[in-house]
């Protein structure tokens, strides 16, 4: 019999449909000449071990990581509300890239965008301190820290200036053409968030901080402006 405890997760997909395969041909052969008793009852075992974990796959999936904000009807309100009252405006543009580092990316850190964009930087870092971020290590926390900074600001002057900042979800796109005057500095920007992406995957999952970037950024967000 195949036994359940030693059967990896991973190869409930893979090997383990071969070895069903093999082991109904070996059960059917075992049960007709009569050799072999339990033989059609070790085959089911295995048919139903896989569709159970098959199921707990599909369930995995479908829900959302633990600590995750699902955004119902009033938790869309909080999130416009949260990005309403971030000091954005064609005014304020110039102050917003000025602060903007070398390599594309803004930070919380010395709290410089508290001042252009009226967030709290202390609260967002303590949401993401609880969440373990400094599990990951020192670079790995810099990194990941810049890239939420750099992905809330994007999605601000998004929110504010949609005709001028046509970012898509992704990061990868616009819409439609950024302004010239700040083309260069927002396409900087889209490349340090899609190369940290890259970098680092999942990891706002593993945190259980959402169930992608943005969406984990927009959660911070509202959690910084309770």
């Amino acid at each position: 019999d195949v036994d359940d405890d030693d059967v990896d997760d991973d190869d409930a997909e893979g090997g383990l449909e071969m070895m069903m395969m093999m082991r109904t041909e070996q059960c059917s052969s075992s049960f007709s000449s009569g050799k072999r008793k339990g033989g059609a009852a070790g085959k089911y075992r295995l048919s139903d071990f896989l569709s159970t974990k098959r199921k707990e796959k599909e369930e995995i999936e479908r829900s959302p990581p633990k600590g995750f904000f699902v955004l119902d009807a009033e938790a869309g309100e909080e999130l416009k509300q949260g990005f309403d009252a971030l000091r954005v405006s064609l005014a304020t543009v110039k102050d917003i890239f000025a602060i903007q580092k070398t390599d594309g990316n803004w930070s919380f850190k010395a709290g410089e965008l508290d001042g252009v964009l009226g967030l709290s930087s202390r609260k967002i870092l303590a949401c993401l301190h609880a969440a373990g971020i400094k599990s990951l290590g020192h670079k790995a926390y810099e990194e990941i820290c810049n890239l939420f900074a750099t992905i809330l600001t994007l999605l601000a002057l998004r929110h504010h200036l949609a005709s001028q900042f046509p970012i898509a979800d992704d990061f990868k796109g616009v819409g439609g053409g950024i302004t010239p005057e700040w083309q260069d500095h927002t396409k900087l920007a889209m490349q340090f968030v899609c190369k940290c992406i890259a970098t680092h995957g999942d990891v706002y999952r593993r945190l259980g901080l959402g169930h992608s970037w943005k969406s984990s950024v927009e959660d911070l967000l509202v959690k910084s402006m309770s």
